[in-house]
């Protein structure tokens, strides 16, 4: 994910959207090819967000799913 945001940044200093020294990340998603880009950027996080909230509630639900005596193991 790292190489849309770097592109997204590069075409819209190329293009002469925003500066090339610390420019706002929602300047960068304004206009036309940028924009494309940040949005799929922004639905990637989103279904990798996604996917790691089912992992993780599969990991609880079969936690959850053992007996109480075979979860904790003393020591």
């Amino acid at each position: 994910m790292l190489h849309r945001v770097v592109s997204r940044y590069s075409i819209a200093v190329s293009l002469g959207h925003v500066p090339a020294l610390l420019p706002y990340i929602s300047d960068a998603g304004v206009l036309v090819p940028e924009r494309s880009i940040f949005s799929q950027l922004i639905n990637s996080a989103v279904i990798v967000q996604l996917v790691t909230f089912y992992v993780r509630f599969e990991q609880v639900g079969s936690v959850l799913a053992k007996p109480m005596r075979d979860r904790w193991v003393p020591r």
